[in-house]
């Protein structure tokens, strides 16, 4: 689907009765000469629609490219490819104009251009094209598991990219494969973001804690967090709105324990040493 346009080079091979190789570049009126045939214009062309052509024109010089058995071959390959100008703004970290190579994704760009920065978003990048709606690439999506079709939308001359300000800033630490901190989607649950984190470990407890900035509430301290311990199960249920930290604690190894129920704030079963007094259980 790649259309020809001025810089870029063709190579036309004839093998047969007839030999001939050259390489043509398209000029910036969107033509080439070609010795014998003439001027041609190839702009706007797909590499077979434009070998379709050639082919009529060569007719008109090689005769023995003609009938049902053709003693002369022909062949239309791609050279040397134009860069295209694509322009990276917002959140990166050379932000300005560049050529890229003209096969580049979203992706692919930013990578040769020296990737976003950590202010920016992964989960809103934007290609905005002249005259159509900006699409929006979910990076996450794609490096999790190589999914997301937007990431794989060409870019093309004069596409804009734009790196939006990262909105949410989750940690996640403790019993879990892949601890760090994450950007939440408006549409990902307490679960999604999990398994960003690639999930819980082998030994962490079913009892998540998860911490969030309430709207609503303001302490003494003049603090705005909100302190929940859920059950992993039920986290699918959770959306992630104003989460800012999730806290999977490990299951303690112990020989002795005592059950711990009621009013209090992480009912379990808790390990239990010789010595120890209702306070240090609590």
């Amino acid at each position: 689907s790649y259309l020809l346009g001025p810089g870029d080079e063709i190579i036309i091979s004839l093998w047969g009765e007839t030999q001939l190789r050259e390489s043509y570049t398209i000029g910036r009126d969107g033509l080439v000469y070609i010795e014998r045939i003439g001027q041609l214009s190839l702009t706007g062309k797909t590499l077979e629609v434009a070998k379709k052509y050639l082919e009529k024109q060569f007719l008109k010089v090689y005769e023995t490219l003609k009938d049902t058995r053709p003693s002369t071959f022909m062949d239309v390959s791609l050279g040397q490819l134009k860069s295209i100008n694509v322009t990276f703004i917002g959140e990166v970290n050379s932000p300005g104009v560049y050529p890229v190579h003209p096969f580049s994704t979203a992706l692919t760009g930013l990578i040769q251009v020296g990737g976003i920065d950590t202010t920016g978003s992964l989960r809103n990048i934007q290609i905005i094209r002249s005259g159509e709606d900006p699409q929006r690439v979910d990076f996450y999506k794609f490096l999790l598991s190589g999914k997301s079709a937007n990431s794989k939308i060409r870019l093309q001359d004069n596409d804009v990219v734009f790196i939006p300000p990262r909105l949410s800033r989750v940690e996640i630490v403790g019993a879990i494969k892949r601890p760090g901190i994450y950007e939440a989607d408006k549409n990902d649950n307490i679960s999604d973001l999990v398994n960003y984190a690639a999930g819980l470990k082998s030994n962490a407890n079913n009892e998540i804690l998860v911490s969030y900035r309430s709207q609503n509430l303001i302490k003494k301290d003049g603090s705005n967090i909100e302190i929940k311990y859920v059950p992993f199960n039920d986290t699918n249920k959770l959306p992630s709105t104003d989460v800012n930290k999730i806290r999977v604690f490990t299951l303690p190894v112990y020989d002795k324990s005592v059950r711990v129920f009621g009013q209090v704030k992480n009912p379990g079963v808790y390990g239990f040493e010789e010595g120890m007094s209702i306070l240090d259980i609590m």
